[in-house]
């Protein structure tokens, strides 16, 4: 039998694809994609050879154990017919089978070093992105409003000298009294926008930053697709679950516990509709920057290693972020569903609508006030509804597509994710820092308003427990089966001999003629 009598032979029956496909496919597909697929993929590790090669070798289901892409010009599924200009020699099921008996996506082997060099980087690069963000955004704050306020630094001169310079909180109390009746002035309006400014420079700059740290040797784009109409309406609803929800666990003591005023109601009395530039940045420009620096940054270097402690890692170092016990919980629970978001789309513009979705909301009853509207607790009734259905989906959704994700492929994830510099760099500072600025300010409370303030470290403890909490759950988020060891092998692997031993074997002149079996 010639190549020209191969062509033109029917293709064989759909029943007996797998058969054909392996007889026909292997003249090339020996020589080019296991020489190509698994010798090159073995030289790079077992690992790379599935993890980083699924565009190269896909693991098969009953239809056909072997398919070789992008390495081999011979796809299987295409039968004898392919086989035109090579000869074709069957392979014993059994070499297939021991070459191609790879496990499932979330329990291939991989190598742990890999795992923590992600999440170590991952790590420095949240702090470094915090800090830097900090740092340049206060410098700017101080030199526009250094800029707005020049004609007044001849009345701040002269007050100075009246303030009462008796102790610090004596001297910052004379500051900012002197400094009401400016921001209720035009002046006001300038110093908001230059805080608006400031804020965006700052968080822009330093999200390079964090994207230089990241850089690009784990990165993996997420696949996108689409949630169905009923599960973006779940999903709507969960989140305001889990912002009613970290906002009570954040502020609960704030029920038994009497007080003045917070700062940003005080800000708001002062610069009355001055302040909607500062709302413009909360609505507009903090959703942006911190979903594409906590997910999409993030994530498309973390999901690769198993999708759950990704998105726990993400709103974990979210929640740390916000520097405050107040705000970890919101942003620890809603930083969760969102990464679970955006690891099942792959589109950052959902995250990104959802956030502003949350942030205009809460701004709503602050702007409302300042048109003459108070909500009262109609808001809050209505919130709680809100979020009383999104419990119920949250229940009824909680094994569905959007929370179906893949777990690490190692036994005890915590060791690999937490035991590494850059993630105890980030989750020990970002505690400590919580935890000192609690203290400090619920201390400073008591002293002003009494004793029963002191119940607020309750929730700075809650940020310990919730951290221990997230490692614990980490630890349950792998699988069984083994990570590979520095060296690249793994238990189970195929033999590298044995495949460059079929790989290298001689390609026949003839081809074997295809009998289909009597039905």
């Amino acid at each position: 039998m010639d190549n020209n009598d191969l062509n033109n032979n029917a293709s064989p029956p759909p029943e007996n694809l797998f058969e054909a496909g392996r007889n026909a496919g292997y003249a090339d597909g020996r020589r080019d994609g296991y020489n190509a697929g698994y010798n090159a993929g073995f030289k790079n590790g077992y690992s790379a050879g599935f993890e980083d090669a699924r565009r190269t070798v896909i693991p098969g289901s009953a239809g056909a154990q072997v398919q070789v892409q992008e390495v081999a010009p011979v796809q299987v599924q295409e039968g004898a017919a392919v086989a035109s200009n090579a000869a074709v020699q069957p392979v014993p099921v059994r070499q297939v089978k021991a070459m191609t008996s790879l496990p499932p996506v979330d329990q291939v082997p991989v190598k742990v070093r890999k795992i923590r060099s992600a999440y170590s980087r991952a790590g420095l690069g949240l702090v470094a992105f915090s800090k830097f963000y900090e740092l340049l955004a206060t410098v700017l704050l101080f030199i526009g409003a250094g800029l707005v306020m020049i004609p007044y630094a001849k009345t701040f001169l002269d007050s100075f000298s009246t303030f009462d310079r008796s102790s610090p909180s004596a001297l910052l109390n004379d500051i900012v009294e002197w400094f009401k009746p400016i921001l209720s002035s035009p002046t006001g309006t300038l110093l908001a926008i230059a805080y608006a400014v400031a804020s965006a420079l700052g968080i822009a700059a330093a999200l390079l930053i964090l994207r230089l740290i990241l850089s690009n040797r784990h990165y993996e784009p997420i696949q996108k697709a689409r949630l169905p109409f009923g599960s973006w309406l779940a999903v709507i609803f969960i989140c305001f679950f889990v912002w009613v929800a970290g906002i009570l666990v954040g502020n609960f003591t704030e029920m038994f516990v009497p007080g003045g005023e917070s700062s940003m109601e005080e800000l708001v009395e002062l610069l009355g509709w001055r302040i909607l530039p500062f709302y413009a940045y909360a609505m507009f420009g903090a959703p942006v920057f911190e979903e594409l620096a906590c997910r999409k940054l993030l994530c498309d270097r973390l999901h690769k290693y198993g999708q759950w402690p990704a998105a726990v890692i993400s709103g974990l170092l979210f929640g740390l972020l916000h520097g405050n016990s107040g705000q970890f919980f919101l942003a620890f629970f809603i930083g969760i569903v969102f990464a679970c978001v955006y690891m099942k789309t792959g589109k950052i513009i959902h995250t990104i609508l959802l956030h502003f979705m949350i942030n205009t909301v809460a701004t709503v009853p602050d702007v409302l006030y300042l048109a003459g509207i108070d909500l009262g607790w109609y808001f809050y009734i209505g919130l709680g509804g809100l979020a009383l259905v999104g419990l119920i989906c949250l229940l009824a959704c909680r094994k569905s597509r959007v929370f179906d994700l893949t777990r690490m492929p190692v036994e005890n994830p915590s060791r690999h994710v937490f035991a590494n510099r850059g993630m105890l760099i980030a989750v020990i500072a970002g505690t400590v820092s919580i935890v000192v600025t609690g203290v400090y300010t619920t201390c400073l409370n008591a002293l002003a308003y009494g004793p029963l303030q002191l119940l607020n470290l309750i929730s700075v403890a809650l940020v310990i427990v919730a951290v221990l909490i997230a490692v614990s759950a980490v630890s349950k988020m792998g699988t069984a089966a083994p990570a590979i060891d520095e060296t690249g092998a793994a238990p189970g692997a195929p033999d590298t001999a044995a495949v460059q031993e079929v790989a290298q074997e001689p390609v026949p002149e003839s081809v074997p003629e295809y009998t289909a079996p009597e039905a």
